[in-house]
């Protein structure tokens, strides 16, 4: 419980995204420190808390992450007629015209 305490202050504390995911990997094992040695429900619980704040914490620190103007999830991915065709694609380019004839072959 005493490092649970000491996470929630170290939550509140940290600033970088780094931090947090440290901070909610560590709760995370005292939470199934927690399940598998059957401690009470209460520090199971606190530790469940204190895990949900730091997954909060971290949602809100990505959230506030600019991105580049080109980089924006909202935006639909380019269609295949703007990239335009994939490379050797033409049939001359894929060696489709060549089909060896059993005639021509000896």
């Amino acid at each position: 419980m005493a490092h649970l305490s000491h996470a929630v202050l170290l939550l509140e504390q940290s600033r970088d995204l780094a931090e947090v995911a440290s901070i909610r990997d560590m709760v995370l094992a005292a939470e199934t420190y927690a399940r598998a040695q059957r401690l009470a429900d209460e520090a199971v619980h606190y530790a469940t808390e204190v895990r949900v704040r730091a997954t909060r914490k971290a949602g809100e620190l990505l959230g506030s992450i600019e991105l580049p103007a080109r980089c924006h999830a909202r935006d639909s991915p380019p269609t295949r007629t703007a990239l335009g065709p994939p490379q050797g694609s033409s049939a001359s380019e894929r060696g489709a015209g060549a089909v060896d004839h059993p005639s021509s072959v000896r």
